[in-house]
């Protein structure tokens, strides 16, 4: 991802939370209602004429991304890997998409992301509050931002943007500046002295080599967009580089390697469609022929929901007298999008089935509802967050699942479901000791279903469990990177790289659990600051990769299984 010029922020943002109580349910996600698409149409406040824009055709090997509610579109090479929007991965309602970042010396102030995965290129959009990027050192705030970004939004042209900074021992000046059509192109020499005991030389000199272009978009909130790119970065040198040919041969690039990278960021930049946002209507509801009145009741509950008719919906309910309008509002005023589906029938009055459930700019959810209905009036009786994705093995099934302020972990043997492990679901200050607050992750069953596979989430942890479902104990828990049982269950295996809990490497027996092996047992002549573990089929060999703390492999360390 973009490094970006910013002192770092440290924010918590714990694990979203969704209150899940008797008798209602407050969750998350997709513009679906009814099995069918929520109608898009243009935002008639916005300036843009029409939503629709010309077809795009994208170069070979380059993929299409496309974005309704900011109003963009563009092209970018497939090895970049996906588009990603920050701080929030979804956006559904622009006005609000970085309401709770307040605090003006907050990284995502007035302002938010697209980045991607394997490409330092950053899309900043930023509203006309976004003031410029501070420095990176602890007296950033203090002395104001490094770059003029208001006279960027008022002129528009990039060729005006600068990067600047003075006003303290740190500085940062723009030693080289090109600018050709629409793209700028920048050296950004940073100066730092250093008070190093002892070192004659106190002074460091970094070295940024980047590109920047600018648009302006048409939504109404966050109308600049920054496009920016780093083709290469120097850290620290003692010496001080003056000419752009040195700069290119300290990050070893050619003019025609550098030209290549430039080039692509125009194509990239040239991609850039922006047009009038777009936001959902309401469908009308949809009546299903020969479908039971009961589900279309329940179904045209959450429709009310999905399309923001609140009071309705509220009328559907039949626990009124407990449940004021003010609250039942309050729950569900940032609704976005609710659809149940896969609909079972306990009893006459009774049903379970799931929804997927999202809030404006949240991520999507799930939910295993159960709702009793009597003369059209609707009562949930049960509401469980479903944290993983259902396994299976046999009889038996696992999942994690949210059931009010608890997380669960869940074995379920012919729909009979057997708790075998909870935590609390959010970090709060009446939760004293923080081990009581557990997230769970990723079950999985041995490859003979004699065992279940699972990974525990806490303060500043990892724990990987391994639970006898026949003895319904824990036989292992251990902070592993990687672990799993041979094909035949007769070993178990788990590694992990150096860190808070060490590295590890071990291989177990099987039903006993001893350790039968440990790579990492005797001395070695560096560092392990990185162990990896596979299972070899042709060899029938556990693999152990070890290397050192600059990521080179020194050694492969093998446990036959025969």
């Amino acid at each position: 991802m973009t490094v970006k010029i910013l002192l770092a922020v440290i924010i918590f943002a714990g694990v979203g939370t969704i209150i899940v109580g008797g008798g209602w349910l407050i969750g998350k996600r997709e513009v679906v209602t009814n099995d069918k698409p929520v109608e898009l149409i243009a935002n008639k406040t916005n300036k843009a004429n029409s939503i629709k824009t010309a077809e795009t055709k994208c170069p070979e090997n380059w993929k299409e991304y496309k974005h309704d509610v900011i109003g963009i579109k563009f092209c970018y090479p497939e090895q970049w890997g996906e588009p990603v929007t920050e701080p929030k991965k979804e956006i559904t309602r622009i006005e609000d998409v970085v309401s709770e970042f307040e605090d003006e010396h907050n990284l995502n102030y007035n302002s938010f992301f697209i980045e991607f995965e394997n490409e330092d290129v950053s899309l900043r959009f930023f509203n006309e509050r976004y003031g410029g990027e501070y420095y990176p050192n602890i007296y950033a705030y203090a002395y104001g931002y490094i770059d003029n970004i208001p006279l960027l939004k008022t002129t528009g042209d990039i060729c005006e943007y600068k990067i600047d900074f003075k006003k303290y021992k740190d500085k940062l000046n723009e030693i080289y500046s090109n600018c050709d059509g629409n793209i700028k192109t920048v050296v950004i020499e940073n100066y730092q002295y250093f008070d190093f005991i002892g070192d004659v030389n106190k002074s460091r000199y970094s070295y940024d080599l980047k590109g920047f272009a600018y648009k302006k978009l048409f939504n109404d909130y966050f109308d600049n967009l920054l496009i920016s790119t780093r083709f290469g970065y120097i850290s620290q040198n003692k010496k001080q580089l003056t000419t752009f040919e040195e700069i290119l041969s300290s990050l070893g690039k050619s003019k025609d390697q550098f030209k290549k990278e430039k080039d692509e960021f125009v194509n990239f930049v040239k991609s850039v469609e922006l047009y009038q946002p777009t936001f959902k209507t309401s469908p009308e509801f949809e009546t299903v022929q020969g479908e039971d009145s009961q589900v279309t009741t329940i179904r045209r509950y959450y429709w009310l929901l999905t399309n923001g008719k609140l009071n309705e919906a509220y009328k559907m309910r039949s626990d009124k007298e407990k449940l004021n309008y003010e609250t039942f509002q309050d729950w569900y005023k940032d609704i976005y999008y609710a659809r149940p589906y896969d609909f079972k029938k306990v009893n006459p009055n009774k049903y379970e089935f799931y929804v997927e459930y999202q809030d404006h700019n949240k991520p999507k959810t799930k939910f295993r509802v159960t709702m009793s209905i009597s003369e059209s009036e609707l009562k949930t009786l049960s509401s469980d967050e479903i944290l993983t994705e259902e396994v299976s093995f046999g009889e038996y099934s696992a999942y994690a699942i949210k059931r009010g302020d608890k997380n669960y972990m869940i074995l379920s043997k012919n729909g009979e479901e057997d708790i075998i492990d909870e935590g609390y679901a959010s970090y709060n200050l009446k939760y004293s000791n923080l081990g009581n607050v557990k997230f769970f992750r990723e079950p999985k069953f041995s490859p003979r279903g004699n065992y279940l596979i699972y990974t525990m989430l806490g303060w500043e942890w990892s724990v990987k469990y391994v639970y006898d479902i026949k003895k319904k104990e824990v036989k292992i828990s251990k902070s592993y990177d990687k672990s799993n049982f041979t094909p035949d269950e007769k070993f178990f295996y788990g590694c992990s790289s150096a860190g808070m809990g060490g590295a590890n490497g071990e291989v177990y027996s099987v039903p006993d659990f001893n350790v039968e092996f440990d790579a990492l047992n005797g001395s070695r002549d560096y560092n392990h600051f990185g162990v990896d573990c596979k299972y070899d089929e042709n060899s029938k060999n556990i693999m152990f990769i070890l290397s050192d703390d600059k990521g080179e492999e020194k050694e492969t360390i093998s446990f036959s299984t025969d």
